[in-house]
């Protein structure tokens, strides 16, 4: 029944909006990854992954510990990073001269982006802000971004560590989470995770404040 609700968070949103993920969690984004996952499949919804500094490699990992395996016809577009893999179908080296890396990225992403409507998932961001250490720099970063929020041929999902970000930079994620177009942050106690939709239309539409998933519930559906 939960991972149902969180499916149907996930179903309800339009190409055209961005969702943050604020990940406070041990297993909260394998979790929503394997309903974006399963959701794409369902809807045969292509899936591109922009994997900045081998990040998404780490939840792939640790999706494959669980014995789930991520769909075999995914797109990933590495942004630094040394890890290989199934799937890469474009790298950009990881450049601190900010203007030359947008212009590279923005190739990249053209080239590779599916041409019909598609998902896609955002990895490493945070980690992206912390290693730039100027305000121009971090404004044009910032700039882009917002450039892409409302791309009518994707549904974005970010997902960053929200206590990596507060710890160092936390007008950053004040920023992204005011451009965004929904918000979930996702915690955990013991063996229960919770999303909380803080921003969101169907939250408000639906009156859900939280989506709670044991591990016991999780393990059920995903066995």
């Amino acid at each position: 029944m939960t991972l149902r609700l969180l499916n149907d968070f996930v179903k309800d949103k339009l190409f055209g909006e961005t969702v943050l993920v604020e990940n406070n969690s041990y297993l909260g984004v394998e979790t929503l990854l394997f309903v974006i996952f399963k959701l794409g499949e369902e809807l045969n919804v292509p899936i591109l992954v922009e994997d900045v500094l081998d990040t998404f490699s780490i939840y792939k990992k640790h999706l494959e510990m669980l014995g789930l395996k991520t769909p075999e016809n995914i797109k990933i577009l590495k942004i630094g990073g040394s890890e290989e893999g199934k799937g890469v179908v474009k790298r950009i080296p990881f450049d601190f001269d900010i203007s030359r890396y947008l212009l590279e990225y923005g190739k990249s992403f053209e080239d590779v982006s599916p041409k019909e409507k598609f998902i896609d998932l955002v990895f490493g961001l945070d980690r992206f802000f912390i290693l730039i250490d100027n305000l121009i720099d971090t404004a044009k970063l910032l700039n882009s971004i917002k450039n892409y929020i409302h791309n009518e041929n994707r549904t974005a999902f970010y997902f960053i560590e929200a206590n990596l970000l507060k710890a160092t930079k936390p007008i950053i994620l004040y920023y992204l989470e005011d451009i965004a177009t929904s918000v979930v942050r996702i915690n955990q106690e013991k063996n229960i995770l919770t999303f909380e939709p803080v921003k969101d239309i169907w939250s408000v539409r639906n009156k859900i404040n939280q989506i709670s998933i044991s591990f016991g519930d999780l393990f059920r559906e995903t066995l």
